[in-house]
C-alpha cells in the first residue's frame, strides 16, 4: 500500500508479529511520509479522564498505575457461549502463531494505556501462566514496567474470569481509578474515585459510556480529514510490540528484561489520548452488549 502511494493507512493491533517486519513498515512509512495510526482501543471515557488529570499535574508526580483487564470470555475448556450460543477457544489463544499470543493480542491494550500515561519503559518482569497444559497460548498476563523517573506500572490481563476493566493512578498529591464491568453498553456508567492528598474525603463522579466517547479509528479519520498528524503511528505499534515481547523474554527467563527501543526514551508521556479535533464525530455504540476490545 506503501509504495502503491497511499497516503493514509490504519492498522488494527498488532502492527506485526515479528519485530523486523514491523521495523521495516515502520522504516518504509516514515521515508513516504505516510500519515498511519493504530488501533489499541476504544477511548474509554474513565480512560480519558485519569489521563487529562495526569496530563495536567493535578496528581502531582506519578507514583504507580495500574491496569487490570478481565476479558471474561473463560479458560481453555471453560469458554462461555457466544451469541449463537457455541462454545468456542478465543482464536488468539487458539492460534497463537497468526495472534501472537495473548500478551500480544490483549495484553497490548494495557501497554498501551501504561505507556500513555507515563511514557516508554526502561525495564520490565513478565509471569505468563495458563489454566490448562493443552492451551497452546498464555492466558494470564502478569507484568510490572519500570518507567524512567521512577514510576511503576503494574499491568494484569486475562481471558477468563469476569469481564471488567480497572485502572488507577497513584500520584504524589493524589490517587484516581475506576472499576468498570465494561460491556460498553450505551448509557452504562461506573464511578470514578478521586482522593487527593490532605483531602477529607474522596469525590465520586458518575460516569457513562455514551455515543460521545470516540475510537482511534474515528480519531484517525478526523486527523486525516483535518491534515493533522496522528496520535497513534505506527511507531506507536513498533514500541508497543517491542515491550510485549520484553514481557513475554522476561517470563521465559524469569528475570527483569531491559527494553532496548528504537530510539533514546522520553521521560515524558505521549499523548496517546489527546482528542485535538473538537468536531469528532465517532460511530454510536450499539444498544446491546459487545464484545469490545477483541
Amino acid at each position: 500500500l506503501i509504495e502503491c502511494g497511499v497516503q493514509n493507512i490504519f492498522c488494527e493491533k498488532p502492527l506485526a508479529l515479528d519485530l523486523d517486519d514491523a521495523r521495516r513498515v515502520v522504516a518504509l512509512s516514515e521515508r513516504h511520509g505516510i500519515r498511519t495510526g493504530m488501533g489499541f482501543l476504544t477511548r474509554h471515557p474513565g480512560l480519558i479522564r485519569i489521563h487529562d488529570a495526569v496530563a495536567a499535574g493535578k496528581l502531582g508526580d506519578l507514583l504507580t498505575a495500574y491496569v487490570h483487564c478481565f476479558r471474561g470470555y473463560g479458560f481453555w475448556g471453560h469458554e462461555r457461549p457466544n451469541g449463537n450460543g457455541l462454545r468456542q477457544h478465543h482464536s488468539a489463544v487458539r492460534d497463537p502463531q497468526h495472534s501472537g499470543g495473548w500478551t500480544v493480542h490483549h495484553a497490548c491494550h494495557g501497554v498501551f494505556t501504561l505507556t500513555s500515561l507515563a511514557g516508554l519503559p526502561t525495564a520490565v518482569h513478565g509471569s505468563l501462566a495458563r489454566s490448562a497444559d493443552p492451551c497452546p497460548s498464555e492466558e494470564v498476563v502478569c507484568a510490572s514496567l519500570q518507567f524512567p523517573r521512577g514510576a511503576t506500572g503494574l499491568l494484569i490481563d486475562s481471558v477468563g474470569g469476569y469481564r471488567g476493566l480497572h485502572v488507577g493512578v497513584i500520584g504524589s498529591r493524589g490517587t484516581m481509578m475506576f472499576n468498570d464491568s465494561y460491556q460498553k453498553i450505551r448509557g452504562q456508567s461506573f464511578d470514578l474515585v478521586t482522593r487527593y492528598e490532605g483531602a477529607s474525603e474522596q469525590t465520586v463522579e458518575r460516569v457513562r459510556h455514551c455515543d460521545a466517547d470516540p475510537d482511534q479509528l474515528a480519531c484517525f479519520l478526523e486527523a486525516v480529514r483535518h491534515g493533522q498528524p496522528s496520535t497513534t503511528p505506527f511507531r506507536a505499534g513498533l514500541d508497543n510490540l517491542m515491550i510485549c515481547q520484553a514481557i513475554v523474554r522476561s517470563s521465559e527467563s524469569g528475570g527483569v528484561t531491559p527494553v532496548h527501543f528504537d530510539r533514546p526514551v522520553a521521560a515524558e508521556p505521549a499523548a496517546a489520548f489527546a482528542i485535538p479535533i473538537v468536531s469528532a464525530r465517532p460511530r454510536p455504540l450499539p444498544t446491546g452488549s459487545v464484545n469490545g476490545p477483541c
